[in-house]
């Protein structure tokens, strides 16, 4: 017997995963393991002959070899079916979106995701399926999700929880229906709850974070504790509220949260409930309400992360303006650093703000000359590093500003604008972003950062960069891994590229490393940075943290010391421009300030600034490397700004030697093929390598490269894949073209001979390849002195006929060796020389071609040579 089950006090969500439960396994019963929320009582007493919901006392629990839980893991509260489970003989199967607890079951059969309702998961496995459900299902199911996600406007709400009532609707699930349940009238009773609940409603603050908890006493139960929470939220706006209401025998505690810091699942899980970190319950039993307050005032204190701060997203250092910088100068430093605002100085004291809409009026009316004290802002609004996101907000609002210098003891040392608060409100990822953060589509399993690092990297590297953190504490600097290392890491791929910023010297850190981790170190004055290449075989690039300008398109940037933020914001893209931090205080924290934790999740390239392609249209062609190594999407808006700046010649700017650059990372990726596709599509190839064509042809050859190459490998010994590559591009271009090609890429001296001796030899080659009869000696005259690549590259390019006589002409080139040497010509009396060469070439061609077959015929045909020569 197979039974289906949900948790007691069941709400919307439990009752339609028991429905969609039982759609996937027919055969199942289903049972309610307690009471109902008194909304789905309701339902139910509407409803009841359209659900076949069984009574448990019918059935012998030892008879079930099948038991389905749904919408919860906790085995305190499917009530008496834990029973069950405890006589450990049947089979669990189990569906929940809830994060895990302590007193969780687990079964080989359990589906687990973080969506905003259980349904969801359900749902996506019937419409997998293709079974169908009739309009009153998809209603219900439609409920569940609209329930559990507030409508679909609660943070845990996921795109599948959309798509799955996009389905419903379609399915022909009744609005009207759930938003009679979702949208319910008070009762009188309920209504005297809320006034009770609102008349005993306090405030106050855990680390920074406003709470509001309401408590009441009745003597009698009163459904509908969730409905008044909601009421609640409304009246007061409050990002967390807890409700505490003691009735009859018991205590009922609901709360709600809108902000990452705080977990109410979390914490009323401490109390025996459970649910999400956005909104949890607990039913208590035998403690008075005095008791229940103290412990919840007391694991608020415990359990509230710190709000995001100033210091967390502030930018620093902070580039500002002397009071006598004209405006046109203003301008042009706020076209150099993507700034809309600074503040501005006299001496070391902040004075004022200047804004960009300030320079625009000053412009306008031909005052660029002037200077800025005449056109700032002088009343301004300065913060703390302490102060909180919520206070900086507030701030930003009343005062209708867009930037604020954050102070210490008179002294400037930081600022934040509005697109700062902006990007943790909104951006998908509050700073700083743990790991545990990043979605099981990357197959990231919730773990601390750290232990994600030391689960994917070899463990030497593990220690070194724990050392190196050990040493950036020691030296008191702030050191951070960035870069693809990170991005991988992410994306669970292995990479042990370290690339280190630091913010400080970066020279004298590295210096640091080479006597602590001994090894060599090169380091480059100018910019900052070094080269740490260790005994061990690794290499570490290690850079103080920077900013960057570029003085026209396409220049190489202009470097100045900054911050980490601004060191990230000069990358390519978001999902390059996050950072882990090393030292001991943030040990495996991710530091993502632009959203590439949430870009690596829809799988999208997106630079971080709109002028990200004119300053370096090389990032053009990196942002297809990417997008085809990671099978990602460049984002619409940055494909628009690589479209616009490829139609403005942008990348005819970029010196050959870059462009080489970026086309020798090309032919190492595993998806070359396709990236090329692409470069043609976006009308990139031909402004990169003009000389060499792209055809349906070339592609084609290209395609079979590892098919042709795998059965050659033997004959003809190692081939560079890079060079191999080239030939093919270049099978349609003459000579001329390829020398040009040559000319402008500068390519290695042995590409350059191979490139040039393949151009050269190309028609002489296929003409001897096509003809009939053609000795083995005369096609190795050809062949004996091309390189593997060039052999290879006639051979994919050759047809069926050809390729055989290649073949044919390797296996034999390996087999036909001639025996004497010259060692035997001088012992048969013949005297050192020229001759030498020509009875070895002559016996080459004899073995070749089948005319001699061993030692004894070898030197017969040498004696022959010298008698007709005259020699002996």
């Amino acid at each position: 017997m197979e039974l289906i089950v949900s948790h007691n006090n069941i709400d919307f969500d439990g009752l339609a995963s028991m429905v969609a439960a039982q759609k996937l396994f027919p055969e199942a019963l289903m049972v309610f393991a307690g009471k109902l929320q008194g909304s789905v009582q309701e339902f139910m007493a509407l409803y009841r002959d359209s659900i076949d919901v069984k009574n448990p006392r019918i059935f012998d629990i030892k008879k079930v070899n099948k038991l389905i839980i749904v919408d919860t893991r906790n085995i305190k509260r499917i009530g008496n079916f834990r029973k069950i489970i405890d006589q450990g003989e049947a089979e669990l199967v189990i569906f929940d979106h809830h994060p895990a607890g302590e007193d969780d079951l687990t079964s080989p059969f359990l589906v687990f995701d973080k969506v905003g309702a259980t349904t969801t998961l359900l749902m996506e496995r019937i419409i997998a399926a293709k079974i169908k459900i009739t309009p009153f299902e998809a209603t219900l199911f439609a409920l569940g999700i609209y329930e559990d996600t507030g409508s679909l406007s609660f943070s845990t709400t996921t795109v599948r929880d959309v798509k799955a009532v996009a389905w419903l609707l379609d399915q022909g699930a009744d609005l009207k229906i759930i938003r009679n349940y979702m949208e319910r009238p008070l009762t009188d009773e309920q209504q005297e709850l809320l006034n009770l609940l609102m008349e005993d409603m306090e405030s106050v603050v855990h680390q920074g974070i406003n709470i509001i908890i309401a408590k009441a006493s009745i003597p009698e139960y009163i459904a509908g504790l969730d409905l008044l929470i909601h009421k609640i939220v409304e009246f007061t706006a409050a990002q967390v509220v807890f409700t505490v209401a003691q009735m009859d025998d018991r205590i009922i505690m609901v709360a709600r949260s809108a902000t990452d810091g705080v977990d109410v699942g979390a914490i009323l899980r401490q109390f025996g409930g459970g649910g999400h970190n956005s909104a949890a319950s607990a039913t208590i039993k035998a403690m008075n309400l005095d008791w229940v307050m103290d412990n919840l005032h007391k694991i608020l204190k415990k359990s509230i992360s710190p709000e995001v701060t100033a210091r967390n997203i502030m930018s620093s250092p902070v580039k500002t303006v002397s009071q006598n910088l004209s405006i046109d100068e203003t301008e042009k430093i706020m076209i150099r650093y993507g700034h809309t605002g600074f503040p501005v100085i006299d001496g070391e004291k902040v004075i004022g703000i200047i804004s960009r809409r300030d320079i625009e009026k000053a412009r306008y009316h031909g005052l660029g000359h002037a200077p800025v004290k005449g056109f700032m802002s002088h009343h301004i609004a300065t913060i703390n590093s302490d102060t909180s996101l919520s206070e900086i907000k507030q701030i930003m609002i009343e005062k209708d500003i867009g930037r604020l210098p954050v102070m210490e003891n008179d002294t400037l040392v930081g600022i934040i604008s509005r697109s700062d608060v902006l990007r943790v409100l909104h951006g998908g990822d509050i700073f700083p972003v743990y790991g545990s953060d990043f979605p099981h589509a990357c197959s990231f399993t919730g773990e601390n950062f750290a232990s994600r690092m030391k689960a994917l990297l070899p463990a030497h590297v593990f220690k070194m960069i724990e050392d190196i953190g050990a040493i950036a504490d020691s030296e008191k600097v702030a050191v951070y891994l960035v870069g693809g290392m990170v991005r991988d890491l992410l994306l669970g791929l292995p990479n042990v590229d370290l690339d280190l910023v630091v913010e400080g010297n970066g020279i004298a850190f590295g210096t640091k490393l080479a006597k602590e981790l001994t090894g060599r170190i090169y380091c480059h004055e100018k910019f900052g940075t070094a080269n740490l290449f260790l005994n061990n075989g690794l290499k570490i690039d290690i850079a103080t943290a920077r900013t960057e300008y570029y003085e026209f398109p396409a220049a190489l940037p202009t470097v100045e010391n900054g911050s980490l933020k601004q060191d990230l914001y000069r990358r390519d893209f978001t999902i390059n421009a996050m950072a882990i931090g090393l030292n001991h205080h943030n040990w495996g924290q991710l530091i993502d300030f632009f959203c590439g934790c949430s870009d690596l999740r829809r799988k999208l390239i997106r630079i971080l600034y709109n002028l990200s392609f004119v300053e370096d249209p090389t990032r053009i062609i990196r942002s297809i490397r990417f997008e085809k190594r990671y099978d990602f999407t460049i984002e619409e808006d940055t494909l628009r700004f690589a479209q616009k700046a490829i139609e403005q010649n942008f990348l005819e700017r970029v010196s050959a030697n870059r462009l080489k650059e970026e086309f020798v990372l090309i032919l190492k990726e595993k998806n070359m093929i396709a990236i090329f596709k692409r470069l043609k599509e976006m009308d990139i190839w031909s402004r990169i390598l003009p000389e060499l064509e792209l055809t349906p042809g070339i592609l084609h050859f290209l395609e079979h490269v590892t098919e042709d190459s795998s059965q050659l490998t033997s004959l003809l010994g190692p081939v560079d894949p890079g060079l191999l590559t080239l030939l093919l591009l270049c099978h349609q271009a003459d000579e001329k073209r390829v020398a040009a090609n040559i000319e402008r890429f500068q390519w290695s001296k042995k590409y350059n001979l191979v490139l040039m001796k393949t151009a050269h030899e190309k028609k002489k080659i296929h003409a001897m390849l096509q003809g009939k009869d053609v000795p083995i000696s005369k096609i190795d005259l050809l062949f004996r002195d091309l390189s593997n690549e060039t052999i290879l590259y006639f051979y994919i390019v050759s047809p069926d006929p050809e390729q055989k006589k290649i073949i044919n002409y390797l296996r034999l080139r390996k087999e036909r060796i001639p025996v004497v040497s010259g060692k035997d010509l001088k012992m048969l009396g013949i005297k050192p020389g020229p001759v030498y060469r020509e009875i070895l070439e002559m016996l080459r061609t004899a073995r070749l071609d089948g005319i001699v077959q061993s030692r004894a015929e070898e030197i017969s045909l040498i004696k022959n040579y010298l008698t007709k020569e005259e020699m002996l």
